[in-house]
Parts: structure tokens; sequence; C-alpha cells
């Protein structure tokens, strides 16, 4: 016995064109928000860049005071068996590759010393531990985290130096690698070298300072590199807040043209879906007329 077969429904006209519409348009809602949150977001990162900028004013004495023991005094560095880099980071992202121009300096440091020499490296922000903790791990000294959140103050860099020097590691010279800030657009990628006690002791120019003894020399070096490690966190810290300036500025304006982009593109989408509606009803009512 024969069954008539009834034919499969077929999509009502312009359901292609009306998907493509919704797509288009719920793209445009999610960019335009999108574009709302990189421009709140520049904003905020402005307000911390001038106050990172005051801070850094009254905190670079002691960026100029932390260089005056090898410059003025005539101190040399040389190349030491035990050496401590210190890398200043943050814990925040959506800021460039501020952070992680940092990473590749160290990492090449470490890639390129020389035999013989032990070299350690203290993490001061999470953002660099993630990138050279795939390769360097082994030479992790110290991690700190929690950076980035605010201006920096002189009790983070205490605590920073004070589990450097808890680690047990005897350097003999220091390294801090961090971002020296300009201006608002442009920052350095800055090393500061710091003699280490015993480098101090044995030097031949500082042995003219006799009532300096050795545990007065240690708390010396110890405070030094506590308070060149607040500055050096200072000038990262306006260095990133400038950096998250200019990359969310590039971020509202890459969203604004895709904005229009997508305006243009749903008009032209909606203006075809009504032209094939319009073409399809006329062909409908000449075929009535004809038959």
């Amino acid at each position: 016995m024969m069954r008539a077969v009834r034919p499969a429904a077929s999509a009502p006209t312009g359901t292609r064109g009306m998907a493509t519409l919704k797509e288009i348009s719920n793209r445009l809602k999610s960019v335009t928000n999108i574009a709302k949150i990189t421009k709140s977001m520049k904003m905020v990162s402005a307000a911390k860049l001038t106050k990172a900028e005051r801070s850094l004013k009254a905190g670079r004495a002691a960026g100029a005071a932390a260089s005056v023991l090898t410059e003025k005094a005539g101190l040399e560095i040389d190349s030491s068996e035990k050496h401590l880099v210190v890398a200043i980071s943050s814990d925040k992202g959506l800021c460039g590759g501020i952070h992680g121009g940092i990473a590749r300096h160290i990492k090449q440091k470490l890639d390129t010393a020389e035999s013989g020499v032990e070299t350690q490296v203290a993490i001061v922000g999470d953002r660099v531990r993630q990138v050279l903790g795939r390769t360097h791990a082994d030479t992790f000294l110290v991690e700190s985290k929690g950076f980035g959140r605010g201006v920096p103050v002189f009790a983070e860099a205490s605590l920073v130096a004070q589990e450097i020097l808890a680690s047990g590691f005897a350097f003999d010279s220091t390294t801090i690698v961090f971002n020296y800030h300009l201006n608002a657009g442009t920052y350095n990628l800055t090393e500061l070298q710091l003699p280490g006690t015993a480098s101090i002791v044995e030097s031949e120019t500082m042995s003219v300072y006799d009532e300096m003894d050795k545990d007065e020399t240690k708390a010396f070096t110890e405070f030094q590199l506590a308070q060149s490690i607040y500055y050096c966190m200072l000038e990262g810290q306006a260095a990133e807040q400038a950096a998250r300036v200019q990359a969310m500025e590039n971020a509202s304006s890459n969203a604004s043209d895709m904005i229009d982009k997508l305006r243009l593109q749903f008009n032209r989408t909606r203006q075809a879906v009504i032209t094939t509606e319009l073409i399809e009803i006329i062909s409908g009512a000449i075929s009535l007329e004809d038959s």
C-alpha cells in the first residue's frame, strides 16, 4: 500500500538573515560593554598614576641615596661568587608587556651568567614569577606576592628585605631590575647595582672610615637594600600605571573602531534582509496576478 510522503518543512524566508542580525547585534552589545569597561579603567588608572607620581616625587631622594656609596665613595662592584637579582613587578596585569620585559631581561642574565657565579632571584610581584617559573624556578630565593594594589610603602619593602636576609643566602652583590618611570608614555628597563657587606668591609676605599665596624656596615647594607627596593617599587608602580593608561586607551580605540564596523555590517545586513523580503513579496504578488 502506497503512503503519501509529507515534504519536509522548509525554514521560513529570511530566517538566516534574522539569525545573522541577532549575532551581529549581540556582538555589538558585547563590544560596547567592553569599551565602557576600558574607558572606566583608563580613568581609574589615570587617577592612580597621579597619586603614584606624587609619591615617586617624594621618594626619588631614596633612589639617589642608594647610589651614594658606590658613586661618591668610588666603590666598585666587581663580579662576585654569589649574586642576588631582585625583580620588581606586581600582581596585576592589563598593562602591556611592562612585566614581561623584566622577566626576559632576568632570563637573559641567568642564561649568560659566568661560570662559578651562583645567582639567586628574589621575586617581588606575581607577574614575573609566572614567566620565570617555567624555566628558572630553581633559582628562586624569595617569592613575594600581594603587590600592585596601591602605592608601595616602606614597610612592604622592609618585609621583602627581611625575607631575603632570612633566607641565609650570603650574597656579595645585588642587582635590582625595575622599570624607571620617565613620563606618562615612556619607561626604561633599569638596573640598580648594590654592593654586599663583604665588598664594603674588604674595600680599600672604605678602610679610611675606621669608626665603622663590621656590625655597623652590615646594618647599613641591610637598610640600603630595603631602601633601594622601596625606591624601585615606587618607580615600577608609576611606570605600571602609565602603561595601563596607555593600554586601556589603545583598547578603547580598538573597540570604537570595531563598533563602527559592526554597526556598518548590521545596517548592510538589515538592508539586505529587507530588500530580499520585498523582492519575495513583489514576486508573489506578480505570480497571483498572472494566475
